[in-house]
This record gives structure tokens, sequence and C-alpha cells, in this order.
């Protein structure tokens, strides 16, 4: 996963002549790392997510930015059942799948179990926010910044005499500025 091109990254001024094969590591591993902090992947992709059946009859997949269902299967001992999707809606921006209020499923409800709930499911953004390409590139300049002066990103203070040594936190915050966090923030993902 990518969230943004060498083209774009090099648009930052201390990035426009970095080699494309080290700027292609760096932007996989910053965006992996937006990816971790927002709890949610940006690109178009199909996911298979097999759950807990909660008794319910919604249930919260693991991506947001649903643009389709492709099939649910509901697994009770040796049976599984394929539900008709049209039997089901979704909220997009929650990731919140739930039996649609006209629906003739054979169920009413996820059952309660252990992964007996598979849903295949289409999610992501067909074009990458901005605001999530801008926090990419900021990751990407520091951690460029940090291997190019031989500095840690992760450590924060240290000491010659009476050797010590203090690391920061090894997430987003220990990389990006806090208008950078700022971006992220309206994409970060919590748990309820």
């Amino acid at each position: 996963m990518q969230y943004v091109t060498v083209a774009r990254a090099q648009q930052n001024k201390a990035l426009s002549n970095v080699s494309s094969a080290v700027l292609t590591d760096l932007i996989q591993a910053a965006s992996a790392m937006v990816a971790r902090y927002c709890d949610n992947d940006f690109t178009q992709q199909s996911y298979t997510d097999v759950l807990d059946g909660n008794g319910l009859d919604v249930i919260p997949l693991r991506q947001v930015g649903i643009t389709a269902i492709t099939s649910v299967t509901i697994t009770e001992g040796a049976t599984s059942t394929s539900l008709d999707t049209s039997n089901f809606a979704y909220e997009a921006g929650t990731g919140i799948l739930g039996f649609a209020e006209d629906s003739t499923a054979t169920y009413a409800w996820f059952p309660k179990g252990f992964q007996n709930v598979t849903v295949v499911y289409t999610a992501g953004e067909d074009e990458v926010p901005q605001d999530i390409q801008e926090a990419t590139v900021q990751i990407t300049y520091a951690m460029y910044a940090a291997n190019a002066s031989n500095v840690s990103p992760d450590k924060q203070q240290e000491r010659m005499g009476e050797y010590s040594v203090t690391y920061r936190d090894a997430s987003v915050h220990s990389v990006l500025s806090q208008a950078g966090v700022d971006l992220l923030a309206g994409h970060k993902r919590y748990e309820v």
C-alpha cells in the first residue's frame, strides 16, 4: 500500500532529490504507519472479515468506507448459510453492517459464536484523501531526515557521562508534528 506517489513526495523540497527506490521504501513504511494509527486502510480493495457473531442485528466490520457487500455467510456447527446481500444495509462511514428492515433472510441477527460470520466486501477510497497524503509525505520526510542524520527517530534524549538514553513512543507521534497528527485526527478510528 502506498498513499502517495514518489512524484507527490518529491514535491516536498527536502525530498526532491531523493532516489525513487529510497522514497518508495519510505512511502510504504509511512503509509503502513498511517494505516495502523488510523486503524483503517484507505486504498480501495476487497476484504474478508471472519467475525464473532454478537447476537445483534448489526456487526462492525474492520474497515470503514464500505462501497459494496459481496457475500455474507453464517456458520452454525457444520452448516454454513450464504445469505443474499440484498438483505443487508451498511453505514459506509462507520463500517457497520446490519440486516435491512425489509430483510427476508433466514436470520434476523448475527448468531453468537466464535468466528461464525464471514463477510466479503469492498472498502476504501477511489483516491486517498489529501490530508492522508500530506501526513504520509510528512512522515516520509521525518523518517528520511532521521536516517540521513543518523539519528534514531525513536531516540528522544542521549547523555554520554554515565551513559543514559531515553526513547520516544514509536508511533506516528514520534515522527509527525502536531499539525500532521491533526491531519489524521478525523480519520482515526476508535474502539467503542
